[in-house]
């Protein structure tokens, strides 16, 4: 399935929802690593060693379920102002509905979730795997902006693996941003 517009191609696989192409046209850049899955849900085992909350372990990110099967991939809306395709899914007790939305004359898609959550000890993540890299990522916090390390070449940098983040984060190279 696909979305276009000015800007964007946007191509969603329909067994899995994932995002298999964001290309930006204006740059004639694909957006997504070779073979990456653009909004893939992978869900992490979170039993703490102490503290039950708000405690993320070393190495709790570093093994992950994939949920790789959608139950329906649809394109819900089609008009001249935006497009939509909804993405539903089933995993162990929770349900997810995933709206991916690309608007007339924009360079930006939204993916806007609507999840049914029923997991203990578990966290849900929605990756993006990029084509464009960089060193340091900057993330929205609470009054400014934090930077933190994509890299983990040393024990300063791997303690650093638990990033606070708002409604953004922002990582790109000399020629590519993403937010």
């Amino acid at each position: 399935m696909t979305l276009e517009n000015t800007f964007l191609k946007v191509t969603v696989d329909p067994r899995s929802g994932c995002i298999t192409s964001l290309y930006d046209k204006k740059a004639q850049f694909e957006t997504l690593a070779a073979a990456g899955c653009g909004n893939q849900l992978q869900a992490f085992q979170d039993i703490p060693r102490t503290d039950d909350a708000w405690n993320i372990d070393p190495g709790t990110l570093d093994h992950f379920t994939p949920l790789t099967l959608a139950d329906s991939v649809q394109l819900i809306e089609t008009g001249p102002l935006r497009a939509v395709i909804r993405v539903s899914r089933q995993w162990q007790s929770s349900k997810f509905v995933q709206d991916i939305t690309l608007y007339a004359n924009s360079d930006h898609v939204e993916v806007a979730n609507d999840i049914d959550w029923h997991e203990t000890h578990v966290l849900l993540k929605a990756a993006f795997p990029l084509a464009a890299s960089s060193n340091k990522a900057t993330y929205e916090i609470p009054y400014g902006t934090i930077e933190r390390p994509t890299t983990r070449n040393n024990s300063w940098e791997q303690a650093k693996f638990e990033v606070p983040a708002l409604r953004w984060a922002d990582l790109g190279d000399d020629k590519h941003g993403f937010r």
